[in-house]
């Protein structure tokens, strides 16, 4: 039903006139769609089957009417699970940003965690890589419902977020959690702050990021692959979830370099079922990656901004970007338990990207992983690869924060 819904509210928008370059970003109301079409080649068929797949398929529509206000709402139906899952369709995100005080945003609803450049600071579609790396798919928390206060001063080079959830990914459930409490503060600079404009030649963007939780009775932090292959079982964890994260990312004229590094402790309850029973020995996870990407044609890159000049025809081919990444990762899950093995995974990456208008995208990455223990599926198997095409079609992406979009969205009631 909701999904039927937002296919009528996406024809129903459609019938607006089309935005030109030089308009105002601001718009009453835009419908948002994402489309990722896969091929993909693994080595198994218990890592995935090898041909065509549907990634992502994204619906939704967001307001930013004033510099101040921003709501985005939006459904999505992908096979987040891994290769053995099912399609599923869910709330992605449903949130409401205000910020008429200077220097203040104030975001409730369900939202993304602050933590991680990589997941936070960039959509889908517009990264160097197709998929998250491994520890920032392992350590970042994902979406929950709460309230999160976000500050960035225009005369100071910092930004800081502040945020109060259930730390549970679902929108409408909180038996697992009780509570998250997400902290970040950020160094900023030149193409690294929230403003950027693209024209700037330089810039970084160095912070850290801290979470605590309260769980109880779910899976702890394991390991998966781009293609969300699980090499590593988790245990059930249950009480305080600590997770930390750093981060530093750089841009110079076509170049763009990002490090982030990040470690978990995560409680267990006693094995014996008894409460009275001495707790388990903790999870420890942590892990790192280290990425290059160079922009050979195409827009300077601004966080989740697409890279590919405005023209009077947004469908026009005249301002191809490409662009090729690579990419180190590391994680390492299931420490300091005498109950259990750890693992952990080592990769590399390559990608190759075009993003050939203002609607399409295509993207080709080959990942190589070698695991410290054989997955259960694959009981023999150590090494891995990965082979990756995607197609993307994005329609309006939505603007990260109310200081209006970077550029324009293609279709809306202005």
């Amino acid at each position: 039903m909701r999904f039927s819904i937002a296919c009528v509210v996406l024809c129903a928008t459609t019938l607006v006139r089309v935005a030109r370059a030089d308009e105002p970003a601001n718009v009453i109301v835009a419908p948002t769609a994402l489309l990722q079409t896969d091929f993909q080649v693994h080595p198994a068929n218990t890592e995935g089957d090898t041909g065509f797949s549907l990634a992502r398929f994204r619906l939704g529509a967001y307001s930013n009417p004033a510099p101040w206000l921003l709501a985005l709402a939006q459904f999505e139906t992908s096979q987040s699970g891994g290769p053995a899952s099912e399609a599923t369709t869910e709330i992605l995100d449903a949130y409401v940003r205000i910020g008429p005080w200077h220097g203040f945003r104030l975001t409730a609803g369900y939202s993304r965690s602050p933590l991680f450049v990589s997941a936070r600071n960039e959509l889908d579609g517009m990264s160097p890589f197709p998929e998250l790396s491994l520890p920032a798919k392992a350590l970042w928390p994902g979406r929950d419902v709460g309230v999160e206060v976000h500050y960035t001063p225009s005369d100071l080079p910092i930004e800081a977020w502040l945020r109060v959830g259930n730390g549970n990914p679902s929108p409408f459930q909180n038996q697992y959690s009780q509570y998250a409490i997400t902290a970040r503060v950020d160094a900023t600079f030149g193409r690294g702050r929230i403003d950027a404009t693209g024209k700037e030649r330089f810039g970084f963007r160095l912070g850290a990021a801290g979470l605590v939780n309260d769980t109880y009775d779910r899976a702890g932090i394991g390991g998966v692959t781009a293609s969300a292959f699980p090499f590593y079982n988790p245990p059930v964890v249950t009480g305080i979830r600590r997770v930390i994260e750093v981060h530093a990312l750089g841009y110079a004229g076509p170049f763009r370099a990002l490090v982030e590094v990040g470690g978990a402790i995560e409680d267990r309850a006693s094995t014996s079922g008894n409460p009275a029973a001495p707790s388990a020995d903790p999870e420890v996870s942590r892990g790192g990656a280290v990425e290059l990407a160079w922009m050979i044609t195409g827009e300077k890159r601004v966080s989740s901004v697409w890279p590919v000049a405005q023209s009077k025809h947004p469908l026009a081919f005249d301002h191809v970007a490409f662009e090729v990444a690579a990419r180190a990762e590391r994680l390492d899950v299931g420490l300091g338990m005498r109950d259990f093995t750890p693992s952990g995974a080592s990769a590399v990456a390559l990608s190759a990207n075009a993003w050939l208008n203002q609607l399409l995208a295509v993207n080709v990455a080959g990942y190589y992983y070698h695991y410290d223990q054989a997955p259960i599926q694959e009981p023999t198997r150590t090494d891995s690869f990965l082979l990756l095409a995607r197609l993307t079609v994005y329609l309006n992406p939505p603007p990260l924060g109310p200081i209006g979009s970077a550029r324009a969205p293609w279709l809306g009631v202005h």
